[in-house]
C-alpha cells in the first residue's frame, strides 16, 4: 500500500475510532518539517498546534491532517511530541526513540536505538525491536565512540554499596 492509499484509508477510519473510544482531543503541539510544497520548497522545524493527542497506553496519537503534512523521509516523519522524538509511519504508527543531538536518534545499518526502562533496545525500520533493552547507554567524552556496553559487573554507589 502507498502512502496516500495508507493515509486515505486513515481518513477514512478516523471517524471510527473516534466512536470507538480510541480518539479524543488532538491538544498537544508537535515539532515537525513538513512537507515540501510549491509555496515552501524548503520547509524548516516548527511547531504545529493540535497535532496530538496521548491515548491511555501513553502512546502518541497523531492528527491525520499532520500525518499528511509532514515530511517523510524513507518512509517516516519525526515528531518531537510530549518531550519525546518519535519516528512516525504513514499510518500514524509512533516509535519513541532517544534524543540524541537535539533531535531523534539517527539510524545505523537500519536500525534506531529506543530507551526502555534504563536501557537501550534496538529497532528496525519496521518499528520491531530487534535487540532487546539489556545494554547500558551513555554519551562518552569527545572523540571517543558511544557504544551501547552490556554491564557485567554491580555498579559501585557511595558508601560501598551495589546497585
Amino acid at each position: 500500500m502507498n502512502r496516500t492509499n495508507s493515509l486515505t484509508a486513515l481518513l477514512v477510519s478516523a471517524p471510527l475510532l473516534l466512536v470507538a473510544g480510541c480518539g479524543g482531543l488532538y491538544d498537544l503541539p508537535c515539532v515537525y518539517t513538513g512537507a515540501e510544497a510549491p509555496e515552501d520548497p524548503t520547509p524548516e522545524l516548527s511547531e504545529h498546534p493540535g497535532c496530538a493527542g496521548i491515548d491511555p497506553d501513553g502512546r502518541p496519537r497523531i492528527a491525520p491532517s499532520h500525518l499528511v503534512a509532514a515530511q517523510y523521509d524513507d518512509g517516516l516523519a519525526s515528531m518531537f511530541i510530549a518531550g519525546d522524538w518519535y519516528y512516525v509511519q504513514p499510518d500514524g504508527t509512533p516509535l519513541r526513540v532517544i534524543t540524541y543531538d537535539n533531535g531523534p536518534d539517527y539510524w545505523a545499518e537500519g536500525l534506531v536505538r529506543l530507551g526502555r526502562n534504563g536501557k537501550i533496545a534496538y529497532a528496525d525500520r519496521d518499528f520491531e525491536v530487534v535487540i532487546p533493552p539489556r545494554y547500558d547507554w551513555r554519551r562518552c567524552p569527545a572523540g571517543r565512540d558511544g557504544a551501547a556496553h552490556e554491564r557485567t559487573e554491580p555498579v559501585g554507589v557511595l558508601g560501598g554499596a551495589s546497585q
